[in-house]
């Protein structure tokens, strides 16, 4: 691996860290909007899938770490990873769009399937596989995560959009 590519990847990680702990936004009880999200997918953008799903999983397992909470993270990891290549896909296939507005829309379409899809659909699964609680259940609790998740990654847009029409002026 080239340093870049390491030194990127860890200041990723280390922002989506600090991004989940110290902005955390109130949304439903005790779930926040984990921003965090913003950096996973300003990282998959701009560095692509390996840094993103390395960024969004491992700075998921950091933070869990840092808060003491493990229960869920492997969901939690495996959710990003799915999460991170749906995105990379959709920022491939629109690449060369000339209508940003059209670019815009499927990108939030998706960014919102994908959350479905990786905290409500692979994080309840793979929280049943391993704690024996029924599906159902699970994707009951991970339904307000994955709201507050696909907010949060709708958000990213904007700061998707800002970085890159800064990194063009240079």
């Amino acid at each position: 691996m080239k340093t870049r590519f390491i030194t990127n990847t860890a200041l990723g990680i280390a922002l989506f860290v600090v991004a989940s702990l110290l902005l955390q936004v109130p949304f439903f009880q005790n779930y926040y909007l984990c921003l965090g999200y913003i950096v996973m997918a300003v990282y998959t953008y701009f560095f692509g899938s390996l840094c993103g799903m390395l960024v969004g999983a491992l700075g998921t397992l950091f933070y869990c770490l840092i808060i003491g909470h493990m229960n869920g993270v492997i969901g939690w990891m495996l959710g990003n990873v799915l999460i991170v290549l749906m995105l990379s896909a959709v920022f491939r296939m629109t690449e060369k769009m000339k209508s940003q507005t059209v670019k815009v829309i499927i990108w939030a379409i998706v960014m919102v399937l994908a959350t479905l899809l990786g905290i409500v659909g692979v994080k309840s699964l793979t929280e049943t596989l391993l704690f024996k609680v029924p599906i159902v259940t699970r994707m009951a609790k991970n339904f307000y995560a994955f709201v507050g998740d696909a907010v949060t990654l709708v958000i990213s847009i904007p700061v998707i959009l800002l970085v890159e029409k800064v990194r063009e002026r240079k």
